[in-house]
């Protein structure tokens, strides 16, 4: 997860007792976005900087909506293509053992700058976390969530008061 979270930071309190009534599916992103407003405000300014310095390679937009990038949403940098040599968000701790999200970025601007789309995506934090799930499905499961998703999105053009 990249970028800043701005408002949804800013309302971190308001919003906490609704995040933790989420279903554990969404604890995960829960627990991601917790990480992020507890990182220190340098920090936190540091990756945007960083941030600022690649978004242009993916015309800055979200691959999937193309939302443009701003700072008030979360935004991903999703690898395409992994190479053997390639350093995991994972392989990045800070002391305490939780995820060093910024030294973990440090890393991959260099190589977002040097090959840009061709292995990776600029997403929103919400659609990489979809695509991510949808991506530990059994192929017969991920086949039938796509014809549901499908007949979801028919039947909402079809009917005008499907809310």
């Amino acid at each position: 997860m990249v970028g800043t979270h701005g408002e949804m930071m800013t309302n971190w309190n308001c919003n906490l007792w609704s995040i933790s009534k989420c279903t554990n599916a969404t604890n995960e992103m829960t627990l991601k976005i917790m990480e992020f407003a507890l990182m220190k405000k340098t920090d936190k300014e540091e990756l945007d900087n960083l941030f600022q310095e690649i978004i242009s390679k993916f015309n800055s937009r979200c691959w999937i909506c193309r939302g443009k990038y701003n700072t008030k949403e979360s935004f991903v940098i999703h690898h395409r293509k992994y190479k053997e040599s390639d350093r995991l968000y994972s392989d990045f701790k800070l002391p305490n053992g939780k995820p060093d999200r910024l030294n973990y970025h440090r890393y991959l601007i260099p190589l977002i700058k040097k090959e840009g789309s061709k292995r990776f995506l600029l997403l929103h934090h919400k659609h990489h976390w979809m695509a991510e799930n949808w991506a530990r499905l059994k192929k017969d499961n991920f086949e039938r969530m796509v014809k549901v998703s499908r007949e979801i999105i028919k039947q909402k053009n079809q009917n005008t008061h499907f809310h």
